[in-house]
């Protein structure tokens, strides 16, 4: 089980200081101010919200090989904070791929929807005409409900898909107008780690779930010796 205690926390439509996010197992158990009841894993200037969905993800193809672009599609997209993703008629390799980079997918969905291609869903979002908390809601929640994944807002009960965002990254500035600035003008660089199912896949922006170093090099053509 894990305390979460970011300094901020989006519940609802709303960024509040102090609160704990009980996880354990793949679930969120509760969200509530901190209480000192144990000692809670602290995010220090983090700002806490959760993972996008994207219903219309794109594996577009760099070398021809179906599971390494997927490997290289599906880990852009968790490091611009989407957990979940849906690709219609998923091959074998993609299915595999998303296993190996840690990242949620759902089979079969409808084409289009809240993502194309490697641009994030927060680029989406500002394409919607909808005001930040609307669209934030879309690509969450709303998006997630559509798949039929319990996840999308950081509540009890629901999967621990959460993404912390790095306070001190510009693009985040002024922290007035958080919720508007994630959604407007938000920077993939800002996502710091990133939560799926209750287990850490991106810490500081490093992939735990594998090299990106090797994937780079498969890109190019030189595969490392194993």
């Amino acid at each position: 089980m894990e305390r979460l205690l970011p300094d901020l926390t989006l519940v609802g439509e709303r960024f509040l200081p102090g609160q704990v996010v009980l996880v354990d197992g793949d679930r969120i158990v509760a969200v509530g101010p901190d209480d000192g009841a144990g000692v809670p894993i602290r995010l220090s200037r983090r700002a806490l919200l959760p993972g996008c969905v994207d219903t219309g993800r794109k594996i577009p193809p760099r070398l021809g090989n179906p599971r390494t672009d997927a490997r290289v599609a599906l880990a852009e997209a968790l490091l611009r904070g989407v957990t979940t993703v849906a690709v219609r008629d998923a091959e074998p390799e993609v299915v595999r791929a998303a296993a190996e980079v840690g990242i949620r997918l759902v089979r079969d969905a409808a084409p289009g929807g809240t993502g194309d291609g490697p641009a994030s869903v927060y680029a989406a979002m500002r394409t919607w005409g909808l005001d930040p908390a609307a669209a934030l809601r879309r690509g969450t929640l709303e998006a997630a409900a559509a798949l039929g994944v319990c996840a999308g807002a950081i509540e009890a009960g629901r999967l621990a898909d959460l993404v912390a965002l790095d306070l001190d990254d510009l693009s985040t500035l002024p922290h007035a107008d958080l919720l508007g600035n994630v959604v407007r003008r938000m920077e993939a660089t800002a996502v710091r780690d990133v939560m799926v199912g209750g287990t850490w896949v991106v810490r500081e922006r490093a992939l735990l779930t594998m090299s990106v170093r090797n994937l780079v090099r498969e890109l190019s053509g030189d595969r490392p010796p194993f």
